[in-house]
């Protein structure tokens, strides 16, 4: 009788001891938030001024938010009024990024805040239709007949911020970063890249949309589109043959 109760007293014992464990564990979990200020983050953070192109690119290791944040599909900054999506860069994976416009001032940048999911905010901000650059060329080896490339503008940033070769003179870091030939508007129209800046200066804005507004308005516009279809990267940085359809295009009598 006596080691019966040895026995369950024992077992007793074991019982408190894994509880105290278990609750010793959930209290050392860290205290994960649903927002936190981009402040937080600071030094540990990359604004790069991309405004040439319309954008400023903010990222930062992947680590951070997974470490204060809890959990989430998705993840935003928000920055006055508005909010802007945090995405996984797809050529650097430990690397999370955003990409802001231009006009926003890096005092209100800094003064963001990161939010677990996407905001309205956001949703009805991408209904919006405003002239901007959609895609870039770049001049590489020659590939399929041309030496053009086109990708999206976010790829090419992306790619830039991942340090990706691909994205460098004979895809060589020590070389510098292979600068866009053209600039393609979410319109579909392609320009030569001095016709984009020297209409970003002539424009009352000095901005993207404000360049390819003056742009259009000029009596010659048709004469200064390019028209050459590039090879085409697409988003994973895979190169497909250039797509002779758009040519179509040019027939249809399409409206600049």
């Amino acid at each position: 009788m006596k080691k019966t109760w040895m026995v369950m007293a024992g077992v007793l014992l074991m019982i408190l001891m894994m509880t105290g464990c278990v609750e010793k564990k959930t209290n050392d979990l860290p205290d994960l938030k649903d927002e936190i200020a981009l402040k937080a983050f600071e030094g540990a953070y990359t604004l790069e001024d991309d405004r040439a192109y319309g954008k400023w690119t903010l990222y930062f290791d992947r680590s951070l938010i997974e470490e204060a944040l809890k959990p989430s599909e998705s993840y935003s900054l928000q920055v006055g009024a508005s909010s802007y999506e945090i995405t996984i860069n797809p050529f650097a994976p430990e690397m999370v990024i955003a990409f802001l416009p231009e006009e926003l001032a890096t005092q209100a940048i800094g003064e963001g805040v990161i939010r677990t999911g996407t905001s309205e905010s956001n949703k009805a901000r991408e209904g919006e239709e405003e002239l901007e650059i959609e895609a870039i060329y770049l001049r590489k080896e020659e590939l399929n007949g041309t030496d053009l490339y086109e990708m999206s503008l976010t790829t090419y940033l992306s790619m830039k911020a991942a340090k990706n070769t691909f994205v460098y003179i004979d895809e060589d870091l020590s070389k510098g970063l292979n600068r866009p030939t053209h600039v393609k508007t979410n319109e579909g129209n392609v320009y030569a890249i001095k016709y984009y800046y020297d209409a970003r200066q002539a424009s009352e804005t000095h901005t993207v949309a404000g360049a390819f507004a003056f742009l259009k308005a000029q009596s010659n516009h048709e004469a200064l589109l390019f028209r050459e279809n590039p090879n085409r990267v697409d988003s994973a940085g895979t190169v497909q043959e250039p797509d002779t359809r758009d040519r179509l295009r040019d027939l249809g009598g399409m409206e600049h």
